[in-house]
């Protein structure tokens, strides 16, 4: 799979996901809670959207990033999750990509 080239990943050390959705509603912002998030960064259009992920989807993510066939993906969400779920989840989470507009296109190939 193809990812937008906007997509971003990020691990910050607070819920700065919180502070950014109070100053798009326009309310003032109190100290976020500190707890390591993943976050994930990326743009549609002139739009910047983000949202706090899970380590499954951070390593969902790192996988494609990565350039690993889709068999991996599910290997690797397996290993954070059981192996029963993991392919399961990493459907889920194509649906949500795009959804989101982060998968851009699909490669197909020979297994090598």
């Amino acid at each position: 799979f193809d990812l937008t080239p906007s997509l971003q990943r990020l691990h910050v050390d607070w819920r700065i996901d919180e502070v950014l959705r109070w100053v798009q509603n326009g309310a003032l912002p109190s100290a976020p809670a500190a707890a390591p998030t993943w976050l994930r960064v990326w743009r549609q259009d002139l739009r910047v959207f983000h949202r706090p992920i899970d380590a499954a989807e951070a390593t969902a993510l790192e996988a494609l990033v990565d350039g690993e066939t889709f068999a991996t993906v599910c290997g690797r969400v397996g290993e954070l999750i059981g192996e029963s779920a993991g392919a399961e989840r990493v459907v889920q989470l194509l649906d949500t990509w795009f959804a989101d507009g982060l998968i851009t296109g699909c490669r197909v190939g020979s297994p090598g």
